[in-house]
């Protein structure tokens, strides 16, 4: 159990993956790195989960956040995403986007948020993206919208009153 860990100092460059659950449950941690050139492509499932992070780097290589990496937390403020990093996007400081192969998904919605747009570029919304949204008024679609699919449980815990479906 790491329920006393409170910073990780920096992450090694060799380090290429966070795995699923890695840092879940360090409820004290409150800021990570990642050093200068660091090789990290993936940050699994949960790694994030019941931590009071606020803000979580993305260096350039990430190219996979697993859906739910930040299950059951609502603390995120803000991804500092690294120039050159062509896989996500954060979008108005409240959506979280990863791209992965020809899919856009919603990965990730600011807990405060209270009526959400989806852009048309969406193709899925991500499993417990609206995870804890306890503002949650309404979701609509952009017209053309392209999504396709909606994960489980995306919107458990919300307080999603209406879902406006293209």
């Amino acid at each position: 159990s790491c329920q006393n860990l409170k910073e990780v100092s920096t992450i090694p460059k060799s380090v290429k993956k966070i795995g699923n659950y890695a840092f879940g449950g360090c409820e004290q941690l409150k800021s990570f790195s990642f050093q200068d050139g660091c090789e990290i492509e993936i940050i699994g499932k949960s790694s994030f989960s019941h931590t009071s992070i606020l803000s979580i780097p993305i260096p350039s290589k990430v190219q996979g956040l697993a859906e739910n990496f930040s299950q059951s937390h609502n603390n995120i403020l803000f991804f500092d995403i690294w120039p050159g990093n062509k896989y996500n996007e954060f979008i108005d400081q409240n959506y979280l986007v990863t791209k992965i192969n020809d899919e856009i998904i919603l990965n990730y919605v600011n807990p405060d948020v209270e009526d959400v747009l989806i852009p048309s570029k969406i193709t899925r919304i991500g499993k417990g993206s609206f995870r804890m949204c306890k503002d949650l008024n309404s979701v609509s679609f952009e017209e053309n919208s392209q999504i396709k699919s909606i994960g489980e449980k995306a919107f458990c815990f919300s307080s999603l009153k209406i879902l406006e479906l293209p």
